[in-house]
């Protein structure tokens, strides 16, 4: 047998290519991690919620402070506004104490009440005073003078508008008992006199 021969415009039909994917391999850069070294993730929206945390804050403290402040203002202003500042249009009536008077240098000599009263006067503005013939005697709510007054309010430090006085004599015999004693009353408040009874006769 003759081998097959191919004729002569024969042309070879090119054979099929399989395609072979090809895998890129990147190379990953890991980092040592060197001893006693610790790694830190740093988040960029944690910084930025810290500051505005902190500005809140400090508005709000702000803020308080000067609410506190115009409340201690208006507070220290009610309270300066409870004092007149130049008299006042109280009124007062003396009377006898109903004890009667001796030789001893402790008596309750006048009571005293409001007539008329809007305001407490602070004592530290208050002068009292009392006289008889050419003797004039200081009055005091302590017994530091000659004369002492005796309150029945709660707040020693103001003359009450609901509370009634006893003037007693501290150590002094204001009225020696031996007889009727007008004693004159001289009452002011920051300077200006407070109406009242000018005198009160006890015995």
């Amino acid at each position: 047998m003759q081998p097959h021969r191919q004729p002569q415009n024969y042309q070879p039909q090119p054979q099929p290519q399989h395609y072979h994917p090809q895998t890129q391999q990147v190379p990953v850069q890991q980092h040592a991690a060197h001893p006693g070294t610790v790694v830190v993730q740093r988040q960029s929206g944690s910084g930025a919620g810290i500051i505005i945390a902190v500005i809140v804050i400090i508005v709000i403290a702000v803020a308080a402070v000067t609410v506190l402040s115009g409340v201690l203002y208006v507070w220290s202003n009610s309270l300066a506004a409870d004092q007149p500042e130049s008299g006042t249009r109280n009124s007062y009536y003396a009377e006898d104490a109903a004890q009667s008077t001796s030789w001893a240098s402790d008596d309750e000599l006048i009571s005293i009440r409001w007539q008329f009263a809007e305001d407490e006067l602070n004592w530290a503005f208050v002068v009292m005073k009392l006289s008889v013939g050419d003797n004039t005697y200081d009055c005091a709510p302590d017994s530091s003078q000659e004369c002492t007054i005796g309150q029945d309010g709660y707040d020693d430090s103001v003359w009450e508008i609901d509370e009634f006085l006893v003037l007693s004599e501290s150590g002094t015999n204001i009225c020696d008992g031996s007889g009727s004693c007008s004693i004159n009353i001289y009452v002011t408040y920051r300077g200006t006199a407070v109406a009242g009874s000018d005198y009160v006769t006890v015995s």
